[in-house]
């Protein structure tokens, strides 16, 4: 019997400096030992430390691209540590015993500009039922400049809210995929906390089957930043 209300996950990163956050580390340097220097200030010091994603190599020799923790002593400078989390396979949670790098350093690195996934969530079948809505809300801070930082959030590979930001430094967004009568005819929306709805359409994903959930950030510019502050993934069955 599916309940009246259940929630997927209801916070991957909590509200406030110093908790987990989720992001991509601009162009920087990684001195010996995981000592960071990003060449864009983040705007708020995570001295709680953050998941930053960095490109292959960069952490440290041979280093796999993805999500390391890091802790901030300023906007600019921090720690890196081995201990990485996975979208949909491991924990996003604080490490409980980070592990320090050991390595000579690699020196200069490159922000990613390509799409990365910041969460995934497995929604099961028949969760939403035939009348049901997938509700997705995040907020995100950014730097203030031209290129574009973009936040989705997709179903089965379908993009049904996105936002992309240039100059106001921090945007909180909603939204909603509403089935329509049966389980593989859907229609959504996303609109701005407080601003108008900008994207409504229709879609065919089948419900009745486990999809997956995707929280996506990307940057045109490798020298930007974009951290994911908060985000809740709700289903409303009905």
């Amino acid at each position: 019997m599916v309940p009246t209300k259940s929630t997927v996950a209801t916070s991957f990163s909590g509200s406030g400096t110093g908790l987990n956050k989720a992001s991509s580390a601009p162009t920087g340097t990684m001195a010996a030992n995981g000592a960071v220097t990003l060449g864009t200030a983040l705007n708020a010091t995570y001295n709680g430390g953050l998941w930053l994603y960095y490109a292959a190599g960069a952490v440290f020799s041979g280093s796999a691209a993805g999500y390391y923790w890091t802790v901030m002593s300023s906007t600019t400078a921090g720690t890196v540590y081995t201990n990485t989390y996975v979208p949909g396979t491991s924990s996003f949670n604080i490490p409980a015993s980070p592990t320090a790098v050991v390595d000579a350093g690699p020196g200069a690195f490159t922000g990613v500009t390509s799409e990365i996934t910041a969460i995934s969530i497995t929604v099961p079948g028949g969760a939403m039922g035939i009348n049901g809505t997938l509700s997705s809300e995040y907020a995100w801070s950014y730097n203030n400049s031209a290129g574009n930082k973009t936040c989705s959030s997709k179903l089965a590979g379908t993009t049904f809210s996105t936002f992309s930001g240039t100059t106001a430094t921090f945007a909180r967004y909603l939204g909603r995929l509403q089935n329509k009568g049966v389980q593989n005819r859907n229609f959504y929306n996303s609109y701005q906390t407080y601003g108008v709805t900008n994207v409504s359409n229709w879609s065919s994903i089948d419900t009745s089957a486990a999809q997956t959930f995707t929280q996506t950030i990307t940057r045109a510019t490798a020298t930007d930043t974009a951290v994911m502050e908060m985000f809740v993934l709700q289903v409303l069955p009905s």
